[in-house]
C-alpha cells in the first residue's frame, strides 16, 4: 500500500518532498490511515478536524481520537466546532452543503496560518465512482463525468486509487484504531443509496466494476482537457468582463450545439440544465428576461446574456447620509466609498474628472440620500436645458439592465444631485452666486 501510494502521487504530482501538509482527519478509517501513510513517507504534518456537531458524543469522540493521534506522533493539531445546522438554515443549503463549505474554508484558514503548501483529504476510488453516479442521475456535463480530481489547487487526495475494502484490509494489517460514522449506514443521503444499493448491483454485472469505471474516468478526464479547450475559444470570442459582469454576445455563441456550449459557460454560476435550456431558447426574446439562480442573476439585454452575483442587485438599496465634520467618508454596500468636503468655491476645478462633482452646498437639503434609480425619475442633466428622463439618459449611454438598476444616485430630498459618476444635476451646479461648495469624490 505504501508503494503505490507514493507511486499514485509522483505519478498525479501530488506532493513535493519539501511541502508541508496540513492533513484533514475526521476519525474515519480513509483519513486516519491517510495519516498514518503520509507518516511513513516522511512527510511534515499538521492534523486538522472538523467537529459538524451533528452527532452529539460520537462527534465528540472522533474529535478526541483525532487528538489522541496527533498527540501520539507529537504533531501540530487544529480543530473546530461548527453550528453546521444553523449554517445550513441561514444560507438555504443543505446539510451536506453546509458542511463542505465550512470544512474548507476551515482548511484554507488553517493551511495558511501553519505555512502549510498543500492540504490532504481522504477521498478514495469508491468516492470518486459514487460522485460520478451522483452528477449523473442529477444532471451535468461532461466535468460532472470525471469524479472526484486528485489535485484542484492546493487540495490533493492521495488515496483516490484505493478501493475502500482495501482501506479497510489495509487498517486491520496495520491494527489501526478508527471510529466509524454511523451516518454511513443511514439510507437518507442519496450517497449512501447509491454505495448501498446501485455500486452492488453494477459489481454484480462486472466484478471488476470498480477498476473499470477508474479507466473510464481517467478517459473523461482526458476527453475534458479537449473540451475545456473548445470552450477557452468560445470564451475567447463570445465573452467580456465588463466590471463584475459577464457579457456573452449571442452572435458569437457557435450555431451548432448551442445549448451545450451555453451549459459549459453558465454551469459554473448555479444555473440548472432546465433553466440553461429555457435560455437557449430565448436568445431572440426581447430585452429584460431574467432568469436566477441561489448566487446569480442572468439577464437579456439587447444582443448580450450579462451574468451578475445576485446579492450585487438589490434595487431596494437606500442609505442616508446625515451631515458630519468635514471631510467625513460613507461606505455603500461595504465596497464603495464616497467622500465628502466642503470647500469654497475658489477651489472647484472641474478637470478632475467624473468621478468627482461639485455641488452648491446651500442649496442642498441634508440628510442627503444614496439609492438606486426608480422608473419614473427624471433630472436635470447639467448643460442641457429641461429635463431628462433617467431611463433615456441610461440609453444614451448604452448601460445594460443590471448596470441601471445598479447605478447609484446622490439625492437631496426627492431631487437627483449626481449620477454618480455619470452626470450632475444642473440644479444643484456651482454658479457666481455660490458661497459654499460641496465636493463629492467616488474613491472605489
Amino acid at each position: 500500500m505504501l508503494s503505490r501510494f507514493k507511486k499514485y502521487i509522483l505519478a498525479n504530482e501530488l506532493l513535493l518532498p519539501a511541502d508541508k501538509i496540513l492533513v484533514a482527519v475526521s476519525g474515519g478509517v480513509d483519513s486516519v490511515l491517510l495519516l498514518h501513510l503520509l507518516l511513513q513517507a516522511g512527510y511534515e504534518l499538521v492534523v486538522l478536524h472538523c467537529n459538524f456537531c451533528l452527532r452529539g458524543a460520537e462527534s465528540d469522540g472522533d474529535e478526541q481520537l483525532v487528538s489522541e493521534l496527533a498527540a501520539i506522533h507529537n504533531l501540530s493539531f487544529e480543530s473546530k466546532r461548527f453550528d453546521t445546522q444553523e449554517y445550513a438554515q441561514k444560507k438555504g443549503i443543505s446539510i451536506q452543503m453546509a458542511a463542505r463549505e465550512l470544512r474548507y474554508d476551515y482548511f484554507q484558514q488553517m493551511a495558511e496560518k501553519h505555512g502549510c503548501s498543500k492540504i490532504a483529504v481522504g477521498h478514495n476510488a469508491n468516492d470518486t465512482v459514487e460522485t460520478f453516479i451522483l452528477n449523473l442521475t442529477r444532471g451535468t456535463g461532461i466535468k460532472g463525468l470525471t469524479g472526484i480530481a486528485a489535485r484542484q489547487g492546493n487540495i490533493v487526495r492521495p488515496l483516490l486509487f484505493a478501493a475502500r475494502e482495501e482501506i479497510l484490509e489495509q487498517a486491520r494489517l496495520m491494527d489501526m484504531t478508527f471510529r466509524e460514522d454511523s451516518s454511513n449506514t443511514s439510507d437518507k443521503y442519496a450517497r449512501n443509496r447509491i454505495r448501498h444499493y446501485v455500486v452492488p448491483e453494477l459489481q454484480q454485472l462486472n466484478p471488476s466494476f470498480l477498476q473499470t469505471m477508474q479507466q473510464n474516468l481517467q478517459r473523461m478526464g482526458q476527453y475534458q482537457q479537449i473540451v475545456e479547450q473548445q470552450v477557452q475559444d468560445v470564451k475567447n470570442q463570445a465573452c467580456s468582463q465588463n466590471g463584475d459582469e459577464l457579457r456573452i454576445l449571442i452572435d458569437k455563441l457557435p450555431k451548432e450545439n448551442v445549448n451545450l456550449w451555453l451549459y459549459e459557460l453558465l454551469c459554473d454560476f448555479g444555473l440548472s440544465a432546465d433553466t440553461i435550456n429555457n435560455i437557449s431558447s430565448l436568445l431572440n426574446a426581447t430585452s429584460g428576461k431574467k432568469f436566477y439562480s441561489a448566487s446569480h442573476i442572468l439577464v437579456k439585454d439587447r444582443g448580450c446574456l450579462i451574468v451578475k452575483k445576485r446579492e450585487q442587485v438589490d434595487e431596494s438599496f437606500f442609505l442616508e447620509v446625515a451631515e458630519r465634520a468635514y471631510p467625513f467618508v460613507v461606505q455603500i454596500k461595504g465596497q464603495i466609498l464616497l467622500k465628502f468636503s466642503r470647500i469654497p468655491p475658489a477651489e472647484v476645478d472641474f478637470s478632475e474628472g467624473n468621478t468627482v462633482v461639485f455641488l452648491d452646498y446651500d442649496k442642498l437639503q441634508f440628510p442627503l440620500q444614496v439609492r438606486h434609480w426608480r422608473h419614473g425619475d427624471t433630472f436635470n442633466p447639467l448643460g442641457v436645458n429641461g429635463k431628462k428622463k433617467l431611463s433615456d439618459f441610461f440609453v444614451d449611454r448604452k448601460l445594460s439592465i443590471l448596470q441601471k438598476q445598479m447605478q447609484l444616485l446622490l439625492c437631496s430630498e426627492e431631487a437627483i444631485a449626481w449620477i454618480v459618476g455619470l452626470r450632475p444635476d444642473a440644479r444643484f451646479a456651482i454658479t457666481g452666486k455660490t458661497t459654499q461648495a460641496l465636493k463629492v469624490e467616488l474613491l472605489a
